[in-house]
């Protein structure tokens, strides 16, 4: 039997491209960010022109979903470029997922989940993030995670509050390995052909799986009135190259709205099984930012998603050396623990 948590995590990567994360609850102002830092200044789209950025999504854009499942509404999605930063000598995108589901469900059991990510521009790779969950009137819990991503390696702390638990771990992330909201937008960078399956190794609850996206054909779709061509694309996710089947889907993908899918149909099961069938995510509202600009010469390609072969969810490939002087160097070995914590206020 799988892992639940893995399974969890699987059918949140099977959602990611339209629907992971929802809104912060009342107890967090809607204008503060779980990621900051005072040392950070603000960049704008004109600050990339000298230099073209590996992330062609330019601050403010904005996406929202629509969510219903079995044909019943149950909350929005939304994910938007808040800000560009500069710290530390990197140019930094503040990528921000956040949603809810509707006051009638929250009634009976609210969900409410945000996350951030710091994502260097010019290497389009993940330096920092944050996830902040609540679920129902129990269950939450807060996480910082950092990534160096010239180790390979994560480190994450994870406050479970229902718990009174602090969950401390060191992950080998392989070659490539990246968080859900990167893939997020690695996915809509990737060129697109009927036939071919992209492979993302993405990195949650301490264990690497794959998202493989296969782009099964085109046909027309509406978006803002009028007729347009879309991509066709079946996502899946994987463990140690097996699929989990804790969910399936369709996505539509236009150019118009910079590879962000239009809509996802299908179903997805819960850890104890259950499934929720009928799940359809629509886009409602796309925000185009501030400025567009168009990728570096030949990074439109898959290439450098390449995956890797996993045992157990643990990369299984050859350290380079250099990577094992460094880590040695910083102190990285994989480990995790539990500790309690006080409740005291």
């Amino acid at each position: 039997m799988r892992d639940q948590k893995i399974s969890k995590a699987a059918a949140a990567a099977l959602l990611v491209l339209v629907l992971f994360a929802d809104a912060h609850a009342a107890t967090m102002p809607s204008d503060s960010f779980l990621l900051d830092d005072v040392d950070a200044t603000t960049l704008t789209a004109a600050d990339v022109d000298p230099r073209p950025a590996r992330f062609a999504f330019p601050p403010g854009e904005r996406l929202v979903y629509q969510i219903q499942a079995a044909g019943i509404a149950v909350g929005t999605a939304e994910l938007r470029v808040a800000r560009w930063l500069a710290h530390d000598g990197h140019r930094i995108a503040h990528v921000v997922a956040t949603g809810r589901t509707n006051d009638a469900l929250s009634v009976f059991f609210p969900i409410r989940d945000r996350m951030e990510a710091w994502i260097d521009v010019d290497t389009g790779r993940t330096l920092r993030s944050a996830t902040w969950t609540q679920h129902g009137r129990r269950k939450e819990s807060l996480e910082y995670a950092t990534f160096d991503q010239e180790a390979h390696f994560l480190e994450r702390v994870e406050e479970e509050k229902h718990r009174a638990r602090l969950r401390e771990s060191g992950v080998d992330l392989g070659p490539r390995a990246m968080d859900m909201l990167e893939a997020f937008y690695a996915a809509r960078s990737l060129p697109l052909s009927i036939g071919e399956t992209t492979r993302l190794p993405v990195v949650a609850s301490r264990k690497v799986y794959e998202l493989r996206l296969a782009v099964a054909g085109r046909e027309e779709v509406e978006w803002q009135g009028t007729r347009a061509n879309a991509w066709v694309v079946h996502p899946s996710s994987h463990l140690d190259g097996e699929p989990l089947g804790n969910g399936r889907g369709e996505l539509r993908i236009i150019e118009a709205t910079r590879g962000a899918p239009l809509r996802l149909d299908g179903w997805f099961a819960t850890p104890s099984g259950f499934r929720v069938l009928g799940v359809d995510a629509t886009l409602v509202t796309f925000d185009g930012g501030e400025l567009a600009w168009p990728l570096p010469e030949g990074e439109r390609t898959a290439e450098r998603f390449a995956s890797v072969t996993t045992l157990e969810g643990e990369p299984d490939w050859e350290i380079p050396s250099a990577v094992r002087l460094l880590r040695r160097e910083r102190g990285l070995v994989p480990y995790s623990r539990k500790t309690p914590i006080s409740t005291a206020r």
